[in-house]
Order: structure tokens, then sequence, then C-alpha cells
């Protein structure tokens, strides 16, 4: 069969198809096709976190394809996925909760320009007005030994954390103060970092819901280890 044949051949079909379907319902099919291309499913904790007064809840969240992450125009409030998360969130946390991110110091640990744009997004769609984040110095030259750091309040209701790794402040959060609230923790597997496990063991806070971006099979920021 020639080029054209088949062509031919195809087009025809994709007529029969319209013609006892309906173009509309392929339509819609397509598009919600497209809409859900993506995973947001549960994963269950590693119990590292010690302790008993912190919920911990954890989704991966990755594009269903091989290649690339979700587009962050599905982060748009006539998406799928603005509404699965909104759900997520507020099901979790309700509306009252504090959005932490992470901030890497290393080229290392940046994300190709699309998961970072969607990142970027990520942060302005979901924050609230009592937001903190995270950033990290060196930690991989340094030897595994953590402990808690100085705790200050800068204001009536924010703080800064510090985790020493050797030298002094390697991770720093600066925000609101998030013991006994809900938190929504962007970016990172919180149970594969040692300075995020003792951060909120030290300051726990109520619940943690955790969404974790997960690109090539590989998650959003590399593990510490």
């Amino acid at each position: 069969m020639s080029r054209l044949q088949q062509i031919t051949k195809a087009l025809k079909g994709m007529k029969a198809l319209e013609e006892s379907i309906g173009y509309k319902e392929i339509e819609e099919f397509l598009l919600n096709k497209e809409e859900t291309n993506y995973f947001l499913n549960e994963v269950e904790n590693d119990g590292i976190i010690n302790s008993k007064e912190i919920i911990l809840m954890k989704y991966i969240l990755k594009n269903a394809g091989n290649h690339g992450f979700i587009s962050p125009n599905k982060l748009q409030k006539d998406k799928h996925l603005y509404n699965e998360l909104s759900s997520l969130i507020l099901d979790n946390l309700g509306t009252n909760y504090i959005l932490i991110t992470m901030v890497e110091n290393h080229k290392h640990y940046r994300s190709n320009d699309e998961m970072e744009h969607f990142n970027l997004i990520f942060r302005k769609t979901f924050a609230t007005k009592t937001n903190g984040n995270i950033k990290t110095f060196e930690s991989e030259k340094c030897s595994k030994i953590v402990s808690f750091g100085d705790f200050q309040m800068t204001s009536e209701t924010n703080c800064m954390i510090g985790i020493d790794f050797v030298s002094k402040n390697n991770l720093v959060y600066n925000g609101y103060s998030f013991k006994n609230q809900n938190v929504l923790f962007y970016g990172f597997n919180i149970e594969e970092n040692p300075f995020l496990i003792k951060l909120f063991e030290n300051h726990p806070p109520k619940k943690i819901l955790n969404i974790i971006p997960i690109s090539n099979s590989h998650s959003f920021y590399d593990n510490v280890d």
C-alpha cells in the first residue's frame, strides 16, 4: 500500500468514526485526556519523623508521559489540576495554612526551565498571607551531623530557625512561625532530607501536606545523601 493510499484509508476511518460517534464527543475525549495527563498520587510515609504531634501526608506530582514536566498553564483556575490540588489542600488543611517552599543555592539542584516556571506559578497560585521559605548552603560539603540551631522571633508572628550541619545555619527558614499550624510544603520529599526532619521535629506543625514534584523519575531536588 502506497503512502497516499494509507492516508486516504486513515481519513476515511476518521470520517466514519466522526459519523458514528460525533465530532463533539471525540473532541471532549481528547481534551479530557490532555487535561488529565498527570499523576497526583498519595504515597506512604516512611515513618522517619520522630514526632507523634505531626500528621504528615505526602503526594507525588508528575507528568504522565516519559519526558518533561507538567505545563504551568495547568494551574489556571479552569484546569483539572488546579481543581484537584485546590480540593486536596482544602480537604486536608482548610484555608488557613502556611505555604513553605525550598530555595536551593546551587546550580546542581536547579530544575529545567519548564519545571522552574511551574514552581513559580505554584507558589503564586497557592500562597497565603502567612508563607515561608527555606534556603540551604553548601550542604554537600559537610559531614552528616545535624542539630537544631538558632531560633528567634523576628516579629510578633514571624520567626527564623537555623539547622546546623557542621557549619552554622546550613539550612535557614524565614517566614511565619509554623508551630502547631497547618503547612503546605512544596518541592522536596521531607523524609529524604535530614535538615527538614530536624526542622519539623523541633518546631512541629499540626499537619503537613507534602507535595513532591517529580520529573523523569527524579524528585524536584536531589537527595542530600
